[in-house]
């Protein structure tokens, strides 16, 4: 998947979906549903992939899939044929972050936090910050 429809020599546009992922459709069809794997779905967020309708195609090899005659799907090709999410199907996040743990290093100064998906760096409000103990 990418944010765009030619995304030739630009990594930051593309994310190749590399982990495994769950096919949830029962049935031989004409529709797939697919549940992607946490990584791969953080890394769409990362690189803004499905933010709009206007940021999200999709490319495919030869024979992603095969029909029941045995023949391969054709190629979605990157600036040529990459395919745009269909108008309205695309549901955009609406999850907030969270936070899911955090470490404090007294040893450096550090703390790290780990949240529950990916937030944006730019956005960190240090006056909404605040570390506190416990007095015995």
């Amino acid at each position: 998947m990418q944010n765009a429809f030619n995304s030739l020599g630009n990594a930051n546009n593309v994310v190749p979906l590399e982990n495994s992922w769950v096919v949830n459709t029962d049935a031989d069809s004409t529709e797939i549903s697919i549940t992607l794997h946490k990584t791969d779905f953080h890394q769409l967020k990362l690189k803004r992939v499905g933010i709009s309708e206007t940021t999200t195609y999709l490319v495919l090899g030869d024979g992603f899939v095969v029909d029941m005659a045995g023949k391969l799907s054709t190629a979605l090709v990157d600036g040529i044929t990459a395919k745009k999410v269909k108008t309205a199907g695309l549901v955009i996040d609406n999850v907030e972050p969270r936070i899911d743990v955090f470490d404090l290093n007294m040893n450096d100064g550090t703390v790290d936090i780990h949240f529950t998906e990916p937030v944006d760096k730019n956005s960190l409000n240090a006056a909404k910050f605040r570390l506190q103990g416990k007095r015995k």
